[in-house]
């Protein structure tokens, strides 16, 4: 049984103490806070305990630099955010732009924010810092004027910062507080008033698809459905607070999200159960058309419950079916009745079984090749929900429970998913599972792995990375855990930037790896390498060294150095450079863990393997 609100309070304060022991269920305890303020405190708390008093089991947290600038004072978003981000798995270094000083920092190079180095910079936007003094309720035309100038300062500064820093910036639809609101006392003024306001948050959003680093959380359209006022009106004048402690709630729950995908935290996989789930009733009792699923209460619920799942795959959440059940009655049960929106080729996995649930996660895991900490698992099953919250305290789990009716919402409101953006690699990321599962079985027909390998295929496209390019691969650096180099951060200002597209037999497998490479002198140094896991062990990263090899010791460098840091996921990258010949170096040698020496050229591309290049320029081929 969970702790009290104050009793989890109570334990906060005895991790100060000297001599305090770790308490690894506090941050899970936590997660069932709903008081803001209970919130904030244990966010104060946890600034000045030991990471190493609260780590849960199974989930090592991600650090994460984070700037946070406001308008105006936001006493309580850098302690909600921080229990927000440590409850979810992310380790988060809070740096806290001085009231006032917002657009200084960002316009001023080498300000003490840009000297910070903040993976994310979150800036904080309120109504106040956009109206004019005394603007005039009669002159609309003058507000739309004075609004424009105001955004286009901040655009610049905005832009560029993110050009200095490499930070992720994000900004903030702004809600217009009913006082201001009420000021204007026609009807048919406040309407033109809201199509101002509305053209200055629209301009807010386009920012956001404007400059690749600048994102835009849609305040204005979350707190629509919060009820709450956006001020309190006596410390708006008492201590120049622009929003509620509830707003500022609202606002890192979304914040929180953003950062998580930044941190490469984001969930992959809804492992979700079926019965009382995506239809009423039991499929085995029931049968195929016996269940509930249709136009009406419940099964309408149920249906919506399907069309989010729907939503999810469609935009790159890997989907899995986690079933006590007969899997030739679930085989059945996709033509026989004509309600359900899914079929079985949404699904990447399916552990239809008796067996404990727990176990089928585990079976789940392996199959996709992700960590059980990319997993979220969604059940109706108290016991069930227990069951992998024991035993797998990497999974999140979601107990649907009560009214159907509340299941979609509760489906998504922990925004487990939330990504930076989604494009063509995500859209066909089920249907390359389904194709990883053909080479699975094409796979058994030979006696060897390298008669396997040379019948898939394989070919290799790399080149120098374009603009859209470059936006693909910060998005696999961000999410890619096992073989990442150096952890999610996006080197921003590389010599040369590689992409690499896999094809086989089965299929176009994309984009799948990026390379960062830094060309000054006699030693190219790679500082970062990632590769997508769907393709482990096809020889492909070996490939990959190989073309950069060649490509150094064409512009006249004798090595090639090596950038590694253990992150703690990124075992299977770790064995990468000692299995292709690289040696480890001394701390000295500054960012680089390895080294291989390029005379003579190393012979690592596999002949399983054909390679198309792009021809570098002569001279140094960067880009």
């Amino acid at each position: 049984m969970t702790d009290s609100p104050q009793a989890i309070i109570e334990r906060l304060r005895r991790l100060r103490a000297p001599g305090a022991t770790c308490d690894r269920k506090l941050l899970s305890d936590l997660t069932t806070v709903a008081d803001v303020h209970v919130r904030a405190a244990a966010g104060r708390t946890l600034e000045h305990v030991p990471l190493d008093l609260v780590e849960r089991d199974g989930r090592a947290l991600r650090p994460l630099k984070i700037a946070l600038a406001a308008t105006f004072m936001a006493d309580n978003t850098a302690p909600l955010l921080r229990t927000e981000l440590l409850t979810s798995g992310v380790a988060p270094t809070i740096h806290t732009v001085a009231f006032g000083q917002t657009l200084q920092e960002l316009t001023q190079p080498g300000s003490e924010l840009e000297a910070f180095g903040p993976q994310v910079t979150l800036i904080l936007l309120d109504d106040g810092w956009f109206l004019p003094a005394g603007w005039d309720p009669n002159d609309f035309a003058a507000l739309s004027r004075a609004l424009h100038e105001r955004f286009s300062v901040l655009r610049e500064a905005v832009r560029a910062f993110a050009e200095r820093s490499g930070s992720v910036v994000v900004l903030n639809t702004v809600p217009l507080s009913e006082v201001e609101r009420r000021s204007v006392i026609s009807f048919r003024g406040r309407a033109r008033l809201g199509r101002v306001w509305r053209t200055l948050n629209s301009r807010l959003l386009r920012l956001a698809e404007g400059i690749d680093l600048v994102h835009a959380l849609d305040l204005e359209a979350t707190l629509v459905e919060s009820a709450t006022n956006v001020r309190d009106d006596r410390l708006f004048h008492y201590a120049s607070a622009a929003w509620t402690i509830t707003t500022e709630s609202v606002y890192t729950a979304e914040a929180a999200a953003l950062c998580r995908a930044v941190a490469g935290a984001a969930k992959k996989v809804l492992a979700i159960d079926l019965d009382g789930v995506l239809w009423g009733g039991t499929l085995g009792d029931d049968g195929p058309v016996g269940i509930q699923l249709g136009n009406v209460y419940p099964g309408n619920a149920f249906r919506d419950v399907q069309a989010r799942v729907k939503a999810l795959e469609r935009q790159g959440v890997v989907v899995a079916a986690v079933s006590k059940n007969e899997q030739r009655v679930v085989d059945e049960l996709w033509q026989a009745n004509p309600e359900m929106l899914l079929d079985a080729s949404a699904f990447a996995a399916f552990a239809v079984s008796w067996q404990p649930k727990d176990r089928s996660l585990r079976d789940i895991a392996d199959e996709l090749n992700l960590d059980l900490g990319t997993i979220v698992f969604v059940d109706d099953s108290a016991f069930e929900c227990e069951l992998v919250r024991t035993t797998l305290p990497a999974v999140d789990v979601i107990h649907l429970q009560g009214d159907p009716a509340t299941f979609p919402r509760r489906l998504l409101a922990q925004r487990a998913f939330d990504v930076l953006e989604t494009g063509a690699a995500d859209r066909a990321r089920t249907r390359r599972y389904h194709e990883r599962k053909m080479r699975i079985h094409h796979a058994l027909e030979f006696t060897t792995a390298e008669d396997y390998l040379h019948s898939l295929g394989t070919r290799i496209r790399i080149r120098e990375a374009d603009e859209s390019a470059l936006a693909r691969l910060a998005q696999l650096a961000r999410r890619t855990n096992q073989f990442n180099m150096v952890g999610n951060a996006v080197p921003v200002a590389s010599d040369l930037v590689l992409s690499v597209e896999v094809a086989d037999r089965f299929g176009d497998e994309g984009l799948v790896a990026g390379v960062w490479i830094d060309c000054a002198g006699s030693s190219w140094l790679i500082e970062n390498f990632v590769m997508s896991c769907r393709v482990f062990a096809r020889g492909i990263e070996f490939a990959v060294l190989q073309h950069v090899a060649e490509r150094a010791a064409a512009a006249g460098a004798t090595n090639l150095l090596a950038a590694f840091r253990d992150t703690g996921h990124n075992a299977a990258g770790a064995a990468c450079y000692p299995a292709a010949g690289f040696v480890p170096v001394d701390d000295e040698a500054g960012d680089a863990a390895h080294v291989l020496r390029l005379d003579p050229l190393p012979q690592l591309h596999p002949d399983w393997i054909t390679m198309e290049t792009e021809k570098a320029e002569p001279d140094a081929g960067t880009r």
